[in-house]
Order: structure tokens, then C-alpha cells, then sequence
């Protein structure tokens, strides 16, 4: 049962990505559907209880015309060409029911009121204006079939169609602005909802990050104070070891590497805990661009090219935040091309108000799968990193009322573009930025 369902589906089914056309379609193959099957249940009486008489083999040749019109035009709705298939199907109905019955009974009988058929079904596989043109089609044709049998012609007959074009007009008007109004009642549903999921996921992003950088502080504070006392120590031994042997040397060089290192992760702590106040200032972007690489060295394997708008209007922001953004993205590019490569600094105006500075890099790229959790802290691919950094420079973007956005392809590189107003406002404390 299932299977023949699913063939069912599959035989009507006419994706479009018009909702009405398919609509349309879908109503147009479940009446093709139908057309077809009453000739083949006359091919298969006649065959197997008829007697085979000339008018039986007249039936059953009319009916196989039927069938063959009926699939042509099923092809036709298949391909997409919804209007013309349904114009054919109207005027193989119509013909059909004409010469289905004596001239007499078509025009003034029992057959006259299957014309109102094609009047109807015209409306629902078409505009609801169409009913209109099919009963005019429909009182011409009465009217020929008329004058050639000289029978006078019936004016009842052709008001009643015109009336029934009418109703089914209406109806088909409403049922297509209910369908609009439902589908834009989807629309705006699907968009609340969207919003509802986006407000939460920030909600709860929000409460994570609070009760993370309440952590982050926590811990920060007490590591600082047993290295400082570790730093003190060390201060204290290089003093007392005048002449230390090369391998007390190389000790004491390693531990204060790892010392500095973890003050370091100490300070992102502390900065992902209690953001400072950004303190707005107006400033030549370029120039602290070109501060960054005093704090972030770029090897010899690593070509460097810049490409600074001459022409860029001063900004306002606070330059020691924005500074440290650049670090940080330097940073992250330098170590993505560990084996040398390109690093492409680039800024723009991108909007009278907006400018955006690129960082590209010819490293790895980034995986698919981690994409969306690239900005969240302590993510991090790499053995010595905390995954701080790129969460640091989020925050610190956003508070300037600005946005980070990555592209990356694996194996080609990354490029993280920032972008934010040129004015701001002149002091923003803390997280009420605006």
C-alpha cells in the first residue's frame, strides 16, 4: 500500500517554485489522472466483454486517442509548461463532452450541463478570471452546434454558464487570496521563529560567556599571585648564580619563557573577565595597523602586502582595543601559515559611514565543522593556545558597534573582515556600548 502511495505522489507531484503554479499543476495531474483512467476501464470492458461489434472498435479507437492526449498533455505539465497543458486538457474536455452525445441533447438536453464542467475546473488549473473566457468559448460553441442543427438557441443555457463563471470565479478568488494569506502568515511565522532562536542561542551564549569570565577572573587571580612569587624567585636565583653551568642556564631561560607565557594567558583571562572601558578617540586607522607589526613580527617566509585607502576618514575608536585586535588576528594568521606563505592586509570605505579592514592568509583554511564554534572561548585548534584570542576580538569588535565575519576555504586560507562605523560615540563604559 505504502509503495502505491508513494508512485500516486510521484505521478502527481509537479514542483515548481511558484506555490501557485504547483498548486496548479498538482490539481491538473490529479484530473489528467482521473481522464486517463476512464478510457482504459473502457479499452478493458469492451475487450473483455464486448462482442466486437464496429461500434466497439469505434469506442476503442476514440478511447486510445483519449489516452494518447491525455499522457501528451501529462508530459507537458511535467515539463512545466503548466498553462499550455491546462488550455489542451480544457479543450479536450470540452470536445469530449460535445461529441459525447447527440447535437440535441449537447445543446438543449441532458448533456448541457457537463459544459458547466470545463467553466469550473477552468478557474481552479488557472487564473479565477479564466472561468469567463472558458464560458464564452462554451456559449460559441453552443451557438454553432445550434445554428448547424437550426435549433434555436438556448439563452437561459448561456446566462446560467456566464452565472456559474461567476460563483466559480469568487470562490476560486477567495481560496487563492486565503492560500496568499496563509502562506504569508508561514512567512512571518517562520521569521518569529528564527528570531525567537537566534534571541535564545545569544541569551544563553550570554549567560555561558558571564558565567565563564566569572570563572576566567576567578582563576586569573589566583594564579597571579604564586607567579609573582614564582617570578620573584627566579629574579632572586638569576641574581645569586653568578656563572650558572649551560644546562642550569638553559632551566632557568625555559622558565622564564613559560613564566611570560603564562602571565600572558593570565592577562586574556583577565581581559575576557572584565573588559576595560573603551575610551574613544579619533584616529588614522593605518597608523595603527602599522603599530601592530612592532607587536607581532612577521617571519621571513611570510610575505606581507598591504593595501591601505589613502583616502580613509579618520576613525573613532579606542586605539589601544583596536590595536589589540589587529594582534590578535596577526597573530592567528602568522600561526595558520607555519610553512610561510601571504599575509594580505587590506582597508576600505564600504558604506559612507562604515570601513572594513581584511586580514587574508594563504594557511590551511578552516574546517567545516568548526566554523561555528570558531568564536567561542577556549576553542582552540592548536597545542599552546587557550582559544581566547578570536573570542577577545569579538567582544572587543562588537563593543565598538561593529561585526567579524570569516571566509575560509580549506586548503586555499582565511579571511576575517571587520567592519565598523567611522563615528562613535566619544566614551563607551564597559558593556553599554551603543
Amino acid at each position: 500500500m505504502s509503495k502505491m502511495l508513494t508512485l500516486i505522489n510521484y505521478l502527481l507531484d509537479a514542483p515548481s517554485e511558484d506555490p501557485d503554479i504547483e498548486r496548479r499543476a498538482r490539481l491538473l495531474n490529479t484530473l489528467l489522472l482521473g481522464a486517463f483512467l476512464i478510457p482504459a476501464f473502457v479499452i478493458i470492458s469492451l475487450f473483455v466483454i464486448g462482442e466486437g461489434s464496429s461500434d466497439e472498435r469505434l469506442a476503442i479507437w476514440v478511447s486510445l486517442a483519449v489516452l494518447l492526449g491525455v499522457a501528451c498533455i501529462y508530459v507537458i505539465n511535467r515539463q512545466g509548461w503548466v498553462k499550455i497543458a491546462a488550455w489542451m486538457f480544457l479543450v479536450l474536455l470540452t470536445l469530449g463532452i460535445s461529441f459525447g452525445d447527440v447535437p440535441e441533447e449537447v445543446v438543449n438536453g441532458r448533456t448541457l450541463f457537463m459544459m458547466t464542467i470545463p467553466v469550473l475546473i477552468s478557474s481552479i488549473i488557472l487564473q479565477p478570471y479564466t472561468s469567463f473566457i472558458v464560458a464564452t468559448l462554451v456559449n460559441l460553441l453552443l451557438l454553432l452546434i445550434s445554428i448547424r442543427i437550426d435549433l434555436i438557441p438556448n439563452v437561459v443555457s448561456y446566462v446560467a454558464l456566464f452565472f456559474i463563471a461567476l460563483i466559480s470565479w469568487l470562490a476560486s478568488r477567495s481560496l487563492e487570496q486565503a492560500l496568499a494569506k496563509a502562506r504569508r502568515s508561514n512567512r512571518e511565522l517562520a521569521k518569529r521563529s528564527a528570531e525567537l532562536v537566534k534571541a535564545q542561542d545569544s541569551l544563553v551564549r550570554q549567560e555561558r560567556l558571564a558565567a565563564l569570565g566569572q570563572l576566567a577572573g576567578g582563576v586569573a587571580h589566583e594564579l597571579r599571585n604564586p607567579l609573582g612569587s614564582i617570578k620573584n624567585g627566579l629574579y632572586f636565583l638569576n641574581m645569586k648564580i653568578e656563572a650558572p653551568e649551560p644546562r642550569v642556564k638553559e632551566t632557568l631561560k625555559i622558565i622564564e619563557t613559560d613564566i611570560t607565557r603564562t602571565e600572558a594567558i593570565i592577562t586574556s583571562l583577565l581581559d575576557f573577565s572584565r573588559p576595560k572601558q573603551i575610551v574613544v578617540r579619533e584616529v588614522v586607522l593605518k597608523d595603527i595597523i602599522y603599530e601592530t607589526f612592532t607587536h607581532v613580527p612577521i617571519p621571513n617566509n611570510i610575505a606581507l602586502i598591504i593595501k591601505l585607502d589613502e583616502k580613509l576618514p579618520n576613525v573613532f575608536v579606542d586605539p589601544d582595543q583596536m590595536r589589540q585586535v589587529f594582534i590578535n588576528l596577526f597573530t592567528n594568521a602568522v600561526q595558520a601559515m607555519s610553512n610561510g606563505g601571504q599575509l594580505t592586509i587590506e582597508s576600505k570605505k564600504v558604506t559612507p559611514d562604515k570601513v572594513q579592514v581584511s586580514i587574508t592568509d594563504t594557511g590551511g583554511g578552516i574546517d567545516d565543522g568548526n566554523l561555528a564554534k570558531l568564536f567561542e572561548p577556549l576553542f582552540t585548534t592548536r597545542a599552546k593556545g587557550i582559544g581566547l584570542g578570536l573570542a577577545i576580538t569579538k567582544l572587543l569588535v562588537e563593543r565598538h558597534q561593529g561585526s567579524i565575519e570569516i571566509q575560509t576555504k580549506k586548503g586555499v586560507g582565511s579571511t576575517f573582515f571587520i567592519t565598523f562605523p567611522i563615528q562613535q560615540q566619544r566614551e563607551i563604559v564597559g558593556d553599554n556600548a551603543r
